[in-house]
């Protein structure tokens, strides 16, 4: 299967009906018992309790033997390889994803969200995603087999690629790309980053800089949601679309920032698949625990050796 089928809506129902088996499992493990995540004699351990009594366990690194899709390194490879030398949209520029204005409730909420909007600077252009588009790159390493490096940007060039989970009826105005929900969205586990998007730094020019030095947190920053008639005055793109111009070039570490921040966004490698806090006994490590990310971290050190190292590489995480 190659990404295009995977996020073909025809083929969703499908698709979604055959996730692993132990990822099917767990699922019904979490609807009727409780976990805990306990780290014993350097090594982590999950165990099952129902009425405080403990059922089963299972080691940490059996369990991402299981839970991860086989396919991860292959589908991080591809993103790398996209970001690196195949990322090409109109004009020949690169097109980069920034994941941003979606916590907002309300009315201002509905004003700020951008999703699949575009911005074209002078040798750049920016799209904008919500906090859910990264899990169809992860949820795809279940299922996604074949496909070049080129299709991403094949995707983006033909307006396929969705990068919003949904929508009110404001941000259709010039919403360009499509729309789709992840498989995964009534699950019970969440996924959990081993190196944060916003919060953790980048090395850029051997200085440590953090997202928000480049990215800004406000409307007046380049990077910001902007005015709605930035884009009304914008250029036509799609029928009754509008881009937004911005007469202006992004540096060169903004734009291995940006690299950089899409890796970190995209690879499967960032992320492991954690039951919610709510299936998790009080006293239990969660997702955003550092022991419980480190102890991924080596794992997949371990197991995807030179893969990972360049994933580190292009995300410039610090080593």
């Amino acid at each position: 299967m190659t990404f295009s089928d995977f996020i073909n809506k025809d083929n969703r129902r499908q698709i979604r009906n055959s996730f692993p088996d132990f990822f099917v499992s767990f699922q019904n493990d979490l609807s009727n018992l409780t976990l805990k995540a306990a780290e014993i004699n350097d090594a982590v351990t999950l165990e099952f309790y129902k009425n405080e009594i403990l059922k089963k366990e299972l080691s940490l690194n059996d369990y991402l033997d299981s839970i991860l899709g086989n396919n991860v390194q292959k589908i991080n490879d591809r993103i790398i390889a996209h970001f690196e030398s195949g990322n090409h949209f109109i004009e020949n520029l690169p097109l980069f994803i920034i994941r941003r204005h979606g916590s907002y409730s309300g009315d201002e909420g509905s004003l700020r969200r951008r999703r699949g909007w575009l911005v074209k600077f002078n040798n750049a252009w920016i799209v904008y995603a919500d906090n859910f588009f990264p899990r169809h790159f992860f949820e795809s390493a279940y299922f996604v087999d074949s496909g070049s490096d080129s299709e991403f940007s094949s995707l983006n060039m033909d307006l396929k690629m969705p990068y919003s989970s949904g929508g009110g009826r404001f941000e259709k105005k010039h919403r360009i790309f499509p729309t789709l929900t992840h498989l995964s969205a009534s699950s019970n586990i969440y996924l959990s980053h081993l190196h944060d998007l916003n919060q953790s730094n980048y090395t850029l020019s051997n200085i440590e800089v953090s997202a928000t030095t480049i990215l800004g947190n406000n409307s007046d920053n380049k990077f910001g949601y902007g005015l709605i008639e930035n884009w009304d005055n914008g250029k036509q793109i799609d029928g009754d679309k509008n881009y937004r111009i911005i007469d202006n070039e992004l540096s060169e570490d903004e734009l291995n920032f940006l690299k950089a921040y899409n890796v970190r966004m995209l690879s499967p490698f960032n992320y492991f698949p954690f039951p919610k806090d709510r299936h998790l006994k009080f006293d239990s490590m969660n997702g955003e625990s550092h022991t419980l990310r480190n102890y991924v971290e080596k794992y997949l050190e371990i197991k995807y050796k030179d893969s990972f190292n360049k994933f580190r590489q292009v995300a410039r995480i610090k080593n």
